[in-house]
């Protein structure tokens, strides 16, 4: 099964999204809300998709985005 990360802060919206992958048959990671969480759930479990908030409080993502590349 596809897994698909979901880093948002804002809990509507990361709930929201957590749904949508499911509803479409894909197995959510998060949804995460820091940049930390992320980090930790991206060294436990191997992603096929990434779905990011740029600006996650007072951080940016780009220190996920360059652990994908």
């Amino acid at each position: 099964m596809n897994h698909i990360l979901v880093v948002e802060d804002e809990n509507w919206l990361a709930m929201e999204l957590a749904w949508l992958v499911q509803e479409a048959g894909y197995a959510v990671l998060g949804p995460e809300r820091t940049v930390a969480e992320a980090q930790l759930a991206l060294s436990r479990v191997k992603i096929d998709l990434a779905l990011l908030d740029i600006r996650l409080g007072s951080e940016t993502v780009f220190p996920i985005s360059q652990m994908l590349e």
